[in-house]
């Protein structure tokens, strides 16, 4: 069967058809007049791009959208490859042509990289955080189903962002209580912002992280990284902390190590804190001397470049 029509009053649908042959139409159902028909819309290019990631066919962005047909009883596949820029945002669209198809897309890194978006159809986004190009693989869902397709990219210009979205772009920061604030600037179906950051923990101990959303769920999530034996890195959760408004978590880190944070999900602003163990400038053992104006318990001649530099200053009323 390569389609269903049913009505109370009237229906078009487009069915593709891949070969010639004699179809049959069978009308059923309740009782009374009726009346169809049938017309040829054209004859369109099938199959016309590359089978495998290997040698994907160039998908030009913000061209006109491309249109090809999924044959071979659905088992075959349509590879496609496009160029991106960095924080660029990206729309996606595939449209089936025929009501009897269940063509779907899957977004991949390049040269047969990582899966990215599985199954997909209609308009999907996502964000380029690192400029290199991208696989798209059009193929039927069941792989059973032809179908007729149209395909296209368009960029959505670039995002502002304020923190590296990975590991290796983590902004440091310091154990000593005081806060960082963050915006978690743009949303999308795969790379919405992430905000990545590290701290060093110099000793075993119970480390304290406080957590604060201005609006909406967001997620702070503290890792270990290392590498395996193959040289592969690995992603150890050590804490994760969830919270529409703040939240304070305690953790036990048992030797010195590179911690890292990552705070996603949602959008808005946030701020963070990570407190370590050890003594810290200004606390009620290590109070901050007279003299001290930079608070960094020590006073020297950097104090006193600052006292002279505002000597006689005077913000009476």
């Amino acid at each position: 069967m390569l389609g269903t029509l049913a009505t109370p009053s009237s229906r078009t649908a487009n069915i593709f058809i891949d070969s010639q042959r004699t179809y049959y139409i069978k009308v059923h159902q309740g009782s009374g007049q009726y009346r169809f028909s049938v017309k040829e819309i054209g004859v369109f290019e099938t199959d016309s791009y590359p089978d495998t990631c290997t040698t994907p066919a160039p998908l030009i962005v913000d061209n006109p959208p491309v249109y090809d047909g999924i044959t071979a009883n659905g088992m075959d596949e349509d590879w496609f490859s496009f160029a991106t820029d960095v924080l660029h945002k990206y729309q996606i669209t595939l449209l089936n042509a025929s009501t009897n198809s269940d063509v779907v897309f899957d977004l991949y890194e390049s040269n047969c990289g990582e899966a990215l978006l599985w199954s997909s159809a209609g308009i999907k986004t996502f964000i380029s955080w690192d400029g290199s190009d991208y696989d798209l693989r059009v193929r039927s869902s069941s792989f059973t189903k032809q179908g007729y397709y149209e395909l296209s990219v368009i960029d959505l210009g670039e995002q502002n962002d304020d923190h590296g979205n990975t590991y290796n772009d983590a902004t440091p920061v310091a154990t000593d209580g005081e806060g960082v604030l963050g915006l978690l600037q743009y949303t999308a179906t795969v790379h919405s912002d992430e905000d990545w950051f590290s701290f060093d923990a110099a000793s075993s101990g119970v480390y304290e992280i406080d957590f604060f959303s201005q609006s909406g769920w967001k997620y702070l999530r503290i890792y270990d990284i290392y590498y395996d034996e193959w040289g592969v890195s690995q992603e150890e959760s050590l804490e994760t902390l969830a919270t529409p408004s703040s939240t304070t978590a305690n953790i036990f880190i048992d030797n010195q190590r590179t911690c890292y944070i990552k705070v996603h999900q949602g959008s808005g602003q946030y701020r963070f804190s990570v407190l370590s163990p050890d003594p810290q400038c200004g606390e009620g053992d290590h109070p901050y001397p007279d003299g001290d104006i930079d608070r960094d318990c020590v006073v020297n001649i950097v104090d006193m470049a600052i006292l002279a530099s505002n000597w006689l200053a005077d913000n009476r009323p």
